[in-house]
């Protein structure tokens, strides 16, 4: 193909257009750009829009279709123009109000606000609006996959924190209920055979909840697993991630020891749920029914 050619297939050419009040009218239009025709009123924009660009791309789309398919089409003449180039089938959007419903769209017109819809929620990136982070849901294998880069020997922890349910709602009524709620918790998390904790550092042997001196268990994780970067820990850390996940309601903390890691930080934490890692904050879920509203937003 050569220059003249290309040059011709990258737009619209249309040539002594007369359609009403055009006065042969020549224009270049150039394809995969957005271009606005404007105009004082009665200028042609309409007789050019759509009496001559649409109606000629309609009308050669319409003939190329078999003699069954075109009785069942409207018939469009063809417009005073004298040549038109590059032109592809069209569609338009007409000017008149078809529907009684005010909030119709574009997209409820087309019928292309499902697909919309469709696009937004499966293939969309959430990004948190307080930190600006893009929000995702980790799973058990793209958590290891992302330790499983550290270096060989580093050595790490499997955590998730020790929150009690009461200090995510409603507080207890005094410190001793606390510190009650608080023992009844680690009682619990014995039961379930987790036997020790890790703060600031350090690890706590849950032998007995007694022994735990504090009201609060905030920046007290559950210690699930030891473990050193091998080839062979895969599986094993794939266990230790999903036993987290249960027993947190899918939240996981790897603290790595060393100074040889190749993290920004030596705490990381992962979750499959919509978390916001860098603040923290749960972000809701993508679902086409959040979306129904903010694309009619958008779309008006």
């Amino acid at each position: 193909m050569n220059n003249k050619t290309q040059n011709l297939a990258e737009r619209i050419i249309v040539r002594g257009a007369k359609v009403h009040n055009l006065k042969n009218v020549n224009v270049d239009i150039y394809l995969n750009q957005l271009t606005v025709v404007t105009g004082v009123s009665g200028s042609g924009k309409t007789s050019l829009a759509f009496d001559t660009i649409y109606a000629e791309g309609q009308r050669r789309y319409v003939e190329s279709l078999s003699a069954y398919a075109r009785q069942f089409l409207e018939r469009m003449d063809k417009p005073d123009v004298d040549e038109v180039i590059g032109i592809c089938p069209a569609i338009a959007i007409s000017q008149k109000n078809s529907s009684r419903n005010p909030r119709s769209t574009v997209a409820t017109q087309t019928e292309i606000f499902d697909y919309l819809r469709l696009l937004y929620a499966r293939i969309g990136k959430t990004y948190c609006h307080r930190c600006g982070q893009l929000v995702k849901r980790d799973t058990p294998d793209s958590i290891a996959d992302e330790i499983l880069g550290l270096p060989i020997g580093t050595r790490f922890y499997v955590v998730f924190p020790a929150i009690v349910e009461s200090e995510n709602s409603k507080p207890a009524k005094s410190r001793k209920d606390q510190t009650r709620l608080v023992q009844a918790h680690l009682m619990s998390l014995m039961q379930r055979g987790f036997t020790r904790l890790y703060q600031d550092g350090n690890i706590i042997e849950l032998q007995m909840p007694e022994n735990f001196v504090g009201d609060s268990l905030t920046g007290v994780y559950v210690l699930v697993d030891r473990l050193v970067i091998k080839p062979d820990i895969r599986q094993r850390l794939i266990d230790s991630i999903e036993t987290c996940y249960q027993a947190s309601s899918g939240q996981v903390t790897i603290f790595a020891l060393g100074k040889a890691i190749n993290l920004s930080v030596n705490l990381v934490v992962l979750s499959i749920l919509f978390l916001s890692h860098d603040c923290f904050l749960l972000i809701t879920l993508m679902e086409l029914a959040l979306l129904v509203r903010v694309l009619e937003i958008l779309l008006e």
